[in-house]
């Protein structure tokens, strides 16, 4: 018999049993006043490897069952523009996409060329996004400043965190 790999045992089940990120989970913390408000916004959660933002991530969504979320690999990610999957979007109005390990995606135009993130930016709230309605949790393990500067504006993305360890 298989047994859980041990980041799925010690893994917490609740916002009481994590340690540490009280400005996340504590009385008034971010995380807890989504779960108590019910709406989840475009959000960011950065910090390094091993420090809980997918642990935020699927306690959010075991909350929030009511939702749909959706979870695209990074490598699909470069193919935003693709036909077929701008009609998955469309399909899945209303998503809560999932976007791990994106820094890729969300790199700075200044660094590298990159247009795909011009299409994001159009996806999360352009004209774009008042057609699909939907809404996006990316997690990276850079530095914020590393990230396009037009992704951190007020607007765009509600809420940015870093996860600390």
């Amino acid at each position: 018999m298989a047994t859980q790999p041990l980041a799925d045992r010690i893994r917490p089940e609740s916002l009481e049993d994590i340690v540490g990120q009280r400005h996340l989970v504590g009385e008034n913390g971010v995380v807890r006043k989504l779960l108590e408000c019910g709406r989840i916004p475009n959000m960011i959660f950065f910090g390094p490897p091993g420090t809980g933002k997918t642990t935020f991530i699927k306690y959010l969504m075991q909350q929030h069952k009511d939702k749909d979320f959706i979870i695209l690999d990074s490598y699909l990610l470069n193919d935003i523009t693709s036909h077929s999957l701008l009609s998955v979007f469309i399909d899945n109005k209303d998503a809560i996409y999932i976007l791990e390990d994106c820094e890729k995606l969300l790199k700075s135009r200044e660094d590298i060329n990159n247009p795909i993130i011009s299409t994001f930016l159009n996806m999360s709230d352009g004209i774009l996004a008042s057609v699909i309605k939907c809404k996006f949790i990316c997690t990276f393990n850079t530095d914020l400043k590393n990230i396009d500067d037009a992704i951190k504006r007020k607007g765009r993305m509600k809420l940015k965190y870093e996860i600390k360890k």
